[in-house]
């Protein structure tokens, strides 16, 4: 039995560390070579980059790195100064904010619109061939903003941008948190937070108020507190790493990706460790999450005294996300919803034509593997290797930073430390080859997921930015031990 445990943990690692390591390696290849970006119909342009910027820009890393970590100085001091650069950042978020002022558009706009609508005891976006009623995914962050409203007004938008500055300032939180938890170094807290603040896309979306940052935090959140539980077996902590996940998942679906691999993390731990208890744990984490999903439902019900519909059906993403669109490919086409409304909003029969064309996609790649191979390779590009991840198109209407010399800049330094970042994790998975522990794979999980999935659902770098968010820690970890590693041993 004992051997059988060793044979299936030493394939559980290898098969996430070969896959991680395989994705990593070509995106970081893709990066140095090509970049995209996103005109303001939201249609990708592919574009030749410069590998040598790329190259030199790392090298000057690794030699500047190496010179200054001989020198000595005062540890204290440069935490001090980490922390009180985040406050700084902090506050330059609260400016831009009430700088730009920027309006929610399109799904942002129509949830927040809803949620004041069902104040005014208008539910026709949950009637028939309203919103909600063809995507009633979204009845979660509908809950949320409906019941802030009492709080924070109706449409108050700019409230819910600071409070995505207070969700950005968690997430980072946690995830340095997470980095002295999965390496057992202290020193890479300030070091992580550092490369969070640095990662500028990510803080452009204070203004989505779209639930992306609340569930990251959340999500970030749950993986930490699980990773404590791990440690230390609390109870405590994996009730509070289920609460939060199902949170996250409530507010976006998206986040079951992060569900899935937690449930992986504490199965194996039950496999690898014999821990019987974590067994227990998936039970929570999977109670949790439906009992929020049943509870979030039957408010909402309550509520506008609708019922819930079926929705599009899941199968119509995929279908979208294997065709080609003007936005790129595997883009947003309409398909999924334009089969939902010519099947009379039946959503078995939808599910059943979007099987058919699920099916004639994959048959027309067969056929042609070389165009197949070309579809996804746009296709990951487009979603993976867009540098600015959506964060200035959603600002398009803001000129001083998404269009001129602003955003030449912005955009150009994104480039290189998304290169920085992929080669960072690259040299963590080189260095510590056969050389890790288990529990370090939780956000390989994650990415992993996140790729796999979004290779065949529909693609956006909006959506692929909070799982790219997860590879600095590892970047972090790379870079440390590489430039440290002679003055330590």
């Amino acid at each position: 039995m004992a051997k059988l445990r060793e044979i299936i943990s030493k394939l559980y690692m290898r098969t996430v560390v070969a896959l991680f390591c395989t994705i990593i390696s070509v995106l970081a290849v893709i990066s140095i070579v090509f970049s995209s970006s996103l005109r303001e119909s939201e249609q990708t342009v592919f574009l030749m980059d410069q590998p040598l910027i790329h190259v030199a820009v790392f090298l000057a890393i690794m030699i500047l790195g190496r010179y200054f970590s001989k020198k000595t100085r005062s540890k204290k001091r440069i935490d001090q100064l980490v922390v009180l650069t985040g406050i700084g950042c902090i506050v330059l978020c609260i400016i831009f904010v009430f700088v730009t002022w920027c309006k929610p558009v399109a799904d942002q706009r129509s949830v927040l619109l809803i949620a004041k609508q069902m104040k005014e005891q208008d539910f026709s976006a949950f009637q028939k061939g309203g919103y909600v009623y063809i995507y009633p995914n979204q009845i979660g962050i509908i809950l949320l903003y409906y019941l802030l409203s009492f709080v924070i007004g109706d449409y108050n938008y700019i409230a819910l941008q600071l409070i995505n500055i207070a969700a950005l300032a968690l997430s980072y939180y946690y995830l340095a948190m997470l980095s002295t938890l999965l390496f057992v170094e202290k020193r890479l807290f300030y070091k992580t937070l550092s490369g969070c603040m640095l990662f500028l896309p990510l803080a452009f979306y204070i203004c989505f108020v779209y639930g992306n940052l609340i569930g990251l935090a959340l999500s970030t959140g749950a993986v930490y507190y699980q990773c404590m539980y791990l440690k230390g077996r609390g109870k405590k902590d994996i009730v509070l790493a289920s609460v939060m996940i199902g949170g996250a998942v409530l507010l976006k679906s998206n986040y079951l990706i992060t569900l899935v691999a937690m449930v992986i993390v504490l199965f194996m731990d039950t496999i690898m460790k014999r821990a019987r208890r974590s067994l227990l744990g998936i039970v929570v984490i999977v109670l949790v999450y439906l009992g929020l999903q049943i509870g979030t439902q039957t408010c909402i019900e309550a509520i506008t005294g609708e019922k819930v519909s079926d929705g599009v059906p899941k199968l119509a993403w995929v279908a979208m996300g294997l065709q080609e669109g003007s936005r790129a490919s595997g883009w947003y086409n309409g398909y999924n919803k334009e089969v939902y409304v010519h099947n009379d909003f039946d959503a078995h029969k939808a599910n059943e034509e979007s099987k058919k064309a699920i099916q004639q996609s994959l048959k027309e790649f067969l056929s042609n593997k070389k165009e197949g191979v070309c579809f996804f390779t746009r296709k990951v590009a487009s979603q993976w290797n867009n540098p600015t991840f959506q964060s200035l198109w959603i600002l398009r209407n803001k000129e001083g930073v998404s269009h001129g010399g602003a955003s030449i800049v912005l955009t150009g330094f994104m480039n290189i430390y998304q290169t920085v970042v992929l080669a960072g994790t690259c040299l963590y998975l080189w260095y510590y080859r056969g050389r890790r522990q288990s529990e370090e794979l939780v956000l390989m999980l994650i990415f992993i997921g996140g790729f796999l999935f979004h290779l065949v659902w529909e693609a956006k770098a909006q959506y692929t930015i909070t799982y790219f968010v997860l590879l600095i820690p590892y970047a972090v970890r790379g870079y440390d031990t590489i430039l440290l590693r002679k003055i330590i041993d």
